[in-house]
Order: C-alpha cells, then structure tokens, then sequence
C-alpha cells in the first residue's frame, strides 16, 4: 500500500511493523559531538589497527575498490575531511 506525502512527487510505503510511535519533546535535542582535529587523528588511528595500512594506503585501497563496507567508507570520508582541513 503506497502513502502519499504532503509533498508532490513524494511517495512511502505504510510501515504496519510499528504500533507505537516514539515521541521526542521537541525542546530536547539529542547531544552531538562535532569533531575537531584530535578526534579525527584518533578515527584515522583505527585504519593502521583494524586494516594494517597507513591511512594514506587506506585511501588508495578504498579508490580502487579493494576495501568496502559502512566502516571503511566513513574512514575513508574522516581521511578526506582531514587532508582537505589540516594539511
């Protein structure tokens, strides 16, 4: 069953899974970190542990397809972000 949207053009699917809806009291904010140039270096710390390569290799690896996955793409944007930021 397709759900118009208040927008044109906009479609959905009715989600039945859920019974309840959650409700978040719009004057509460959940907390959020922006990282700055140490907590990057940390991130880009992990590629050498959890990969065995520099992060610049990881970078290369990354372009030519030979690591993939959630993890490695965000790794991949934090050593773009950092180059781009601080070198």
């Amino acid at each position: 069953m397709t759900q118009r949207s208040k927008k044109p053009g906009i479609t959905a699917r009715k989600n039945t899974a859920l019974k309840k809806s959650i409700k978040v009291p719009r004057d509460e904010i959940p907390p959020f970190h922006i990282m700055d140039k140490k907590d990057l270096e940390k991130e880009l710390s992990r590629i050498e542990t959890e990969f065995g390569m520099t992060p610049e290799e990881f970078h290369k690896a990354w372009r030519e397809g030979k690591v993939h996955g959630h993890e490695a793409m965000k790794l991949n944007y934090y050593y773009k972000f950092y180059k781009d930021e601080y070198e």
